[in-house]
């Protein structure tokens, strides 16, 4: 089956006009394979007056898979923008494709392009994917999922990563530590280490000044109780 053939049928599930930007122009084959009920393709070239009269006006309740070769017109050039702002366009550089598998927002494409040898992987995608389990997410969340799939541990915090990563043989640890450089994560590794570390360090020099707070203060209500 052709690859795009299952996340475009579930795109319409829910947009009755969908916009396929072939931005690396090397598509239209599987274009033309795709083929899904209900829904007519029409390939956009020189041609966008009459297609807008046709999904606007003509057949204004139809479904309709247009395409494109190249990159988005600018704003002020685009005859269709006001139909695409109010539908979705369907990007197919290989970020895209995973932002499109994973359900994320396509802002999200530099940070896929900046780890897309972890993603390379089907299997570590679904990792991934499972692994990611809140609804608003950030790219430190995404980040942390990375971690997560790498280091095989379904932690909340960088604390129990490094607990983790403690219990496990050596050879383990290297091969961990070599796939961090390798998915463009180790960086961050270290700095949420580093992060932590400071955190923990003021809580201690909080927790510390509490004390000798709590203390002062049972010194003063003795004597105020011996002393009244």
């Amino acid at each position: 089956m052709n690859k795009f053939q299952e996340p475009l049928e579930k795109l319409f599930d829910k947009h009755r006009i969908i916009f396929w930007c072939d931005e690396e122009v090397e598509l239209l084959e599987e274009f033309n394979s795709v083929d899904i009920l209900g829904v007519e393709k029409i390939v956009v070239s020189n041609n966008e007056f009459s297609v807008k009269y046709k999904i606007s006006r003509e057949f204004s309740d139809k479904k309709f898979l247009l395409y494109f070769e190249g990159k988005e017109p600018d704003y002020l050039d685009d005859w269709l923008l006001d139909i695409k702002l109010a539908n979705y366009t369907f990007h197919t550089t290989p970020e895209a494709i995973v932002l499109q598998e994973l359900g994320l927002d396509y802002r999200f494409r530099d940070f896929i392009k900046a780890h897309k040898e972890f993603f390379k992987s089907k299997s570590r995608t679904e990792k991934f994917k499972k692994l990611l389990i809140t609804d608003v997410v950030t790219e430190d969340e995404l980040r942390m999922t990375i971690l997560k799939a790498v280091i095989t541990s379904e932690a909340i915090s960088i604390e129990d990563l490094i607990l983790k990563l403690l219990s496990i043989t050596t050879d383990k640890q290297e091969k961990i530590f070599k796939d961090l450089n390798k998915f463009n994560i180790s960086n961050y590794f270290w700095l949420v280490i580093k992060k932590s570390i400071i955190i923990n360090q003021i809580l201690h020099h909080y927790m510390n000044s509490l004390l000798s707070y709590l203390k002062l203060l049972q010194v003063l209500l003795m004597e105020t109780l011996l002393f009244p």
